[in-house]
């Protein structure tokens, strides 16, 4: 017999069940640890040694300050708009954009840059007067 019976056919179909509610229970979790860690990371309770290093290294160099204070002042802005208000050439101003996005100090949405709203607590601080 090349074909499986009635039974086992139901229970494969019941195993594949079982799995699939496994599945969704564990992406439920890992968008809770998600969530958990953004809250942590936000409110400054669980900053470590090399967040806050992260977070620092992206003002420095000069360039990624003068894209963020950009960004502080400007609001959002295309990366064309970044380029030529910075006067950065295409390649080195992706990187700088790269490292400010990876540190949490901007993020980018719909092609545009802004500051998160930790990185504009950061930017006031280092930038108002």
């Amino acid at each position: 017999m090349a074909g499986k019976s009635g039974k086992e056919n139901k229970k494969g179909k019941g195993d594949l069940a079982e799995v699939l509610g496994e599945l969704a229970a564990l992406r439920e979790e890992i968008e809770a640890i998600k969530e958990s860690s953004k809250s942590i990371i936000h409110s400054g309770t669980g900053s470590s040694a090399e967040q806050v290093a992260r977070k620092a290294s992206a003002f420095s160099p000069l360039s990624r300050a003068k894209l963020i204070e950009t960004l502080l002042t400007k609001g959002p802005q295309t990366p064309s708009q970044l380029g030529e208000t910075v006067g950065l050439a295409t390649g080195s101003l992706y990187h700088h954009l790269r490292e400010i996005v990876a540190a949490g100090i901007a993020t980018v949405e719909a092609k545009n840059y802004r500051l998160t709203p930790e990185g504009e607590r950061l930017a006031r601080a280092f930038f108002d007067e």
